[in-house]
């Protein structure tokens, strides 16, 4: 796979902050979108949308809904989010990385920011390359129910982010996938296979320097200052998506739920990476399958 294919879809960090400028804009992605020429839209939510673009916006307001719905009503909770679809201008008034990589708000109000145009953004030639054209629109359409699982995650489980940061950051990208996945499956599996196919693509590559969780964390915000640490943590999110589809063929969303029993009863003084495997293997066998198969040492 091209080296190009696999920096570009990082994208599924959404909610990691690899900047000054990103951490600057906490609390304030909402103004900055209702700054920019986008419109207010009637929809499930709140929705702003740069000229020309009502239709896409409406498009993605309902699958986002439809994920929303579903997480709502397997895991018995309610959480709130806008939409913001915007053209290329609008975009860079907003935010400091290349246009069209879906991503979230670092903090409420949380906002999923998408791209109006996908097919002029930095994923899509790389993606298109391997998938098609409608299949790379699709999978990068894919990383916005990634962002709700994020919201999701953020929600459901607040002692994990006890100062507004993961405590655990390999098991908020873990979480994230896991939920916006469990969607795909019931909803729209065509979608989920999609999914599948790249992120296969991308763990049949040559493996990187860190394959570590501990290292996962303690590398976090210094992997996109070079290409080789953006293919590790495409890597990385490509492994996690690995241990979410094994999980979920066996226990559906019930293993969510198993999750949340065991995050809410923790009494251990704080929450840590040694805390959060113990509890994967403790709640699935494939845990440390798949564990001993990501920190083996390469061949």
């Amino acid at each position: 796979m091209p080296r190009s294919v696999v920096t570009l879809w990082v994208g599924i960090v959404c909610m990691g902050s690899f900047s000054a400028e990103a951490v600057a804009q906490v609390d304030s992605t909402l103004a900055r979108v209702r700054a920019t020429n986008a419109i207010g839209e009637q929809g499930a939510r709140t929705m702003l949308v740069s000229p020309g673009f009502s239709e896409r916006a409406h498009e993605i307001d309902r699958l986002l809904d439809e994920a929303d719905r579903f997480l709502s009503a397997e895991l018995d909770f309610e959480t709130d989010f806008a939409l913001a679809v915007l053209d290329e201008e609008a975009w860079a008034e907003v935010w400091p990385f290349p246009y069209g990589v879906p991503y979230v708000s670092l903090a409420e109000p949380w906002v999923v920011v998408m791209p109006a145009s996908p097919e002029a953004g930095v994923l899509m030639a790389p993606i298109e390359a391997i998938l098609g054209t409608e299949r790379a629109r699709t999978a990068i359409d894919n990383i916005g129910f990634h962002e709700v699982g994020h919201i999701y995650g953020s929600a459901l489980y607040p002692s994990l982010s006890p100062d507004g940061e993961p405590a655990v950051r390999w098991l908020d990208e873990f979480l994230a996938s896991y939920l916006a996945y469990g969607f795909l499956e019931a909803a729209a599996p065509d979608r989920a296979a999609v999914w599948r196919s790249f992120i296969d693509g991308v763990l049949a590559g040559p493996r990187p320097r860190f394959t570590g969780l501990e290292d996962f964390d303690a590398e976090y915000y210094g992997y996109l200052g070079s290409a080789d640490g953006a293919l590790n943590y495409n890597w990385y999110q490509a492994a996690f998506l690995d241990l979410v589809v094994r999980i979920h063929a066996d226990e559906g969303m019930g293993f969510m739920r198993s999750l949340h029993a065991t995050v809410e009863s923790f009494d251990g003084e704080s929450i840590d990476s040694s805390a959060a495997r113990g509890w994967l293997d403790a709640l699935t066998p494939h845990f440390q399958e798949w564990l001993e198969g990501l920190e083996s040492p390469s061949p």
